[in-house]
Order: structure tokens, then C-alpha cells, then sequence
């Protein structure tokens, strides 16, 4: 696939829910739900979410082994749950690589990677892996 012909789509229609992926994420569960159930959103950062007033689908990359998926995807996964105006859905890292080859961190498949998509399955912003302040 060329960087314009991921169908983000049927991507979706392929990825986990939140609830899925820890279904099959036996070996990390626990640190998974861990994390989920001591995050808390900020108010302020769930009007932010929705101040545009439209549906936005966050398309994450991740791996349930990864350590730095698993402290920051459960708070957007809780962020997902919480704000009426996102929807969250998972691809494991692994079983997708020709998404993962359009979001390299230099020439690494780093994890986890968020990709914001509009209601027209657009992409419109995506962040990940580790800001670079973090790896020092």
C-alpha cells in the first residue's frame, strides 16, 4: 500500500474495541486494567475533546506487551469511554505492518500511535510514539 491508499475504513471495521483487546491480551491484562481503573479525565480536557462537535475515531497502533502503549492507551481508552463525541478502536502493531510502515518514528516501528480520523475516514492528526522529551 502507498501512503493515500490505507482505507481507514475497513481498517476499523478490523480493529479490536477496548474490551476485545484486553479479551486477548491475557498475559497483560491486569497491568492494562490497572492503569485504566486509577485514570482519571480532567473535565477541561473532555470539553476540549468535543468542543468541535463532531464524532472523531481514534484508530490506535499498539501491542499488549508494549510498556509505553500500556500507561498512556488505557487513559485514552477511558477518554474514548467518557467523551459522547470519540470512538477508539485497536490494531495490533504486529498484524498490520503496511499501517504501521506509514507511521515510523524515524525508521522504527514505535508503539503505540494514535491516528485521529473525521466522519469521512480522513485522517486528521495522529501523534506517537514516545515525545522525544521522554527519551532522554
Amino acid at each position: 500500500m502507498t501512503m493515500t491508499d490505507l482505507d481507514f475504513r475497513a481498517l476499523w471495521d478490523q480493529a479490536l474495541t477496548y474490551d476485545q483487546f484486553l479479551k486477548q491480551s491475557t498475559e497483560h491484562c491486569a497491568l492494562w486494567t490497572g492503569v485504566y481503573r486509577l485514570a482519571h479525565i480532567p473535565a477541561w480536557a473532555l470539553e476540549r475533546a468535543c468542543e468541535r462537535g463532531r464524532t472523531l475515531r481514534l484508530l490506535v497502533l499498539a501491542e499488549d506487551w508494549c510498556g509505553d502503549a500500556s500507561n498512556t492507551i488505557p487513559y485514552v481508552a477511558k477518554l474514548g469511554a467518557q467523551a459522547h463525541c470519540l470512538e477508539m478502536r485497536i490494531l495490533r502493531r504486529d498484524e498490520h505492518p503496511e499501517v504501521m510502515d506509514r507511521y515510523l518514528t524515524g525508521t522504527s516501528r514505535a508503539i503505540p500511535i494514535v491516528i485521529v480520523l473525521d466522519d469521512r475516514w480522513q485522517e486528521i492528526g495522529h501523534w506517537g510514539s514516545r515525545p522525544a522529551e521522554l527519551q532522554a
